[in-house]
């Protein structure tokens, strides 16, 4: 296999890849009984190719730094029930919704300044597969202890309806972005000080149709 893969097999290209070691989407986030991530991946070399090049260069190019700077492209799916929950692109987010820089070191992962999520495919609403930002769009003062990934409670008997009516309210103001084809989605990971902005947990809804999302996940680092 040409390709570095975690969970499972993607669309592959049709030019050679030098293989990577596979490693998750994000830093480790504190969550121990339940999987974060259960969509699949899989990595392409630096410059390994002319496709994966010109992707690479042309990212360089919108943020106006080196090739160096980019990550190696991650090819992202996921199928039926699959999802990625609260997660934060620059370190391990914790239930308080603080954010833990990692440890700079030659085996630690990077510290991803930007995010530019690309979408390969058209997803139908109905079937979910939504990038949701829960701090975005929310009433000023929302915690991420308030804002629930996976609607867990709504059907609580001890929940009265006006409470899950204000939950689901709650989750529908959230921003949320759903794919369509060659859609590209940017973000910066850190505030003017150079420190994770909390604002910027995400998550990758839960599929409930059979339909399969792709997208290419391109990280540009600190040097």
């Amino acid at each position: 296999d040409n390709h570095s893969q975690g969970q499972g097999h993607a669309p592959q290209s049709s030019d050679s890849c030098s293989p990577l070691q596979s490693q998750s989407s994000s830093p480790p986030q504190q969550d121990k009984h339940q999987p974060q991530r259960t969509s699949t991946f899989i990595h392409f070399s630096k410059l390994s190719n002319a496709r994966i090049a010109a992707v690479e260069n042309r990212a360089a190019d919108l943020l106006s730094l080196p090739n160096h700077s980019i990550e190696p492209l991650q090819l992202v799916r996921y199928q039926k029930g699959q999802f990625f929950k609260n997660h934060h692109d620059m370190g391990v987010l914790f239930e308080d919704g603080s954010v833990e820089l990692p440890k700079k070191g030659p085996i630690t992962a990077p510290r991803r300044i930007i995010t530019i999520l690309v979408y390969l495919n058209d997803f139908p609403e109905e079937c979910g597969g939504a990038t949701q930002f829960p701090l975005l769009d929310c009433p000023k003062g929302t915690s991420l202890s308030d804002c629930n990934d996976d609607g867990e409670g709504l059907s609580d008997i001890n929940t009265s309806n006006d409470e899950i009516r204000k939950q689901k309210q709650k989750q529908e103001s959230r921003l949320s972005i759903q794919p369509k084809k060659a859609m590209a989605v940017m973000w910066c990971n850190v505030t003017k000080d150079g420190m994770p902005d909390p604002r910027l947990v995400h998550c990758g809804q839960e599929l409930v149709g059979d339909a399969i999302k792709y997208a290419v996940n391109i990280w540009a680092c600190e040097d």
